[in-house]
């Protein structure tokens, strides 16, 4: 088969038309708050209102279903239906992405360090009753000769995950754990000696003991079958996705290049046209390659860019109404740790950058100048780059997403002291860039800290003047860090 011209551009503007309908869809879903079954349409109506052909509709809807957003009803009544946003779709989104770009084990465990210490605290914060009851079943149930010791790990680190109440850190262990039983070597799993570990980590957390429960956390290993649900390997259609991926690595194909039509795929993979688009679907949404359509289409790499597996996690978190309380008490365990590591390891050409971002971030704050919300994201962005890992990069952009919509949501209160919020927001980037540059990895993480406290406080009085009588964020004093090392 002949190799033709690469592709010039892999970007999300580039995004086939059907992909970029159900982006549009599943947004316009989760901004309207639409509750769960209802009918937002016939086919032909919903097609007319977004200005596109059924067949195109048709192939967004596949998408839309593969997410979990809406799901096609045949018959009088039918059309488009809201169906639940899983977490599942998420975890599923964050892995294919990770398998793509490709993560260390030490970087897996890098950033799942510093989500066991957060767990372990906010499940010693919050562990009630229910868990107590909990874990003395399962541990009663575990002791009997005809156990099934596997699911008795199982619940135990469900009910970790239920008393820690954090969705944002439920969601991040599941793709960690995926990846860690995936890459690690775990042919030693001692099953008797995770689940008393288990056990004492779960005591240790009703007794309150943070430090016992974040030393068992640490000893906690994943198992494979654990997180088969976010592989998926039994489908076809995955490891369909398997070969393909192998193929581009056989082939040394970067992002561009053509991998080749549907038609020659088929032939090559053996599997039929359902298969094989059943497997393109998650690594399109994953950016590892782009469908063309066309004369002159086809099959190409794509770069991985992380964009539609952090819509993925946005829309779900958006979903689920995630608080800002929550959303802050996330940034305030991830950011300080992505500062501290940017300071670490800190790159002169990145660190120009940074600093040059900061500058116009400042500027544009000084002069109210169009886009600025965008410079300040950007500062993060680079922060976030800059830490070197790209797991904590990753959660750390998504986090920075959730609180443009969080803004966006709050535009009102936030325009009427839009002086006082952008001062305070560029010039916290600025302190916090002057650290990383000066490499005081401990100073930026505490500069962070404070910005987001800062932040946290900001935004509660401005909600409150703006909105009187509506329930308040918890203080900002009362969130606590978990990522000072």
């Amino acid at each position: 088969m002949s190799k033709r011209k690469a592709v010039a551009a892999v970007s999300e503007r580039n995004w086939p038309a059907p992909v970029r309908l159900a982006r549009t869809i599943a947004m316009d879903v989760i901004a309207s708050d639409i509750p769960v079954g209802t009918h937002i349409g016939f086919l032909p109506d919903v097609a007319k209102r977004y200005g596109i052909s059924v067949p195109t509709l048709r192939k967004a809807i596949t998408f839309l279903q593969e997410d979990g957003i809406v799901v096609p009803r045949e018959g009088r009544g039918g059309g488009l239906v809201v169906a639940a946003l899983p977490a599942e779709t998420a975890v599923q989104a964050m892995y294919v992405f990770f398998s793509q770009v490709g993560v260390s084990i030490g970087q897996v465990r890098e950033a799942r360090d510093m989500i066991d210490v957060a767990l372990a605290e906010r499940a010693c914060r919050y562990a009630d009753a229910e868990m107590l009851a909990e874990v003395e079943r399962i541990f009663r149930e575990s002791r009997q000769p005809d156990a099934d010791r596997m699911q008795a790990i199982r619940q135990f680190d469900k009910a970790i995950l239920h008393a820690a109440r954090q969705p944002v850190f439920a969601l991040i262990f599941e793709v960690l754990g995926s990846l860690e039983a995936e890459l690690a070597d775990l042919a030693e799993f001692d099953v008797t000696e995770q689940l008393r570990l288990r056990s004492s980590c779960s005591r240790a957390i009703i007794g309150g003991n943070l430090a016992d429960a974040i030393t068992y956390r640490r000893l906690l290993q994943p198992f494979r079958d654990q997180f088969e649900g976010q592989r998926r390997s039994g489908r076809l259609g995955d490891r369909v996705a398997a070969a393909i991926k192998s193929l581009i690595a056989e082939r040394d194909l970067g992002p561009g290049d053509e991998l080749g039509r549907e038609a020659e795929l088929q032939e090559l993979l053996g599997v039929g046209r359902i298969t094989l688009r059943d497997a393109l679907r998650p690594l399109e949404r994953s950016g590892a390659i782009r469908v063309m359509p066309g004369r002159k289409g086809g099959i190409f790499v794509g770069a991985a860019e992380p964009y539609a597996a952090i819509e993925m996690i946005s829309l779900y978190l958006s979903s689920i109404e995630l608080s800002f309380d929550a959303q802050i008490e996330s940034r305030l365990v991830l950011e300080p740790k992505a500062a501290w590591l940017a300071a670490e390891r800190r790159e002169r050409e990145l660190a120009e950058r940074l600093a040059s971002a900061a500058g116009e971030d400042r500027t544009a704050a000084l002069t109210d100048a169009p886009g600025w919300q965008d410079k300040g994201a950007q500062v993060e962005r680079l922060i976030a780059r800059a830490c070197g890992n790209p797991l904590i990069e990753f959660f750390t952009l998504a986090l920075v997403e959730i609180s443009l919509i969080q803004g966006r949501s709050q535009a009102a209160a936030l325009e009427e002291n839009r002086a006082s919020f952008m001062e305070l927001v560029s010039r916290h980037h600025g302190q916090i860039v002057d650290e990383i540059v000066a490499r005081h990895p401990a100073r930026a993480a505490f500069a962070t800290r404070v910005y987001l406290h800062d932040l946290h406080s900001w935004v509660s009085e401005a909600t409150e003047r703006y909105s009187p009588g509506i329930q308040r964020p918890v203080p900002a004093s009362h969130l606590h860090s978990t990522s000072k090392t």
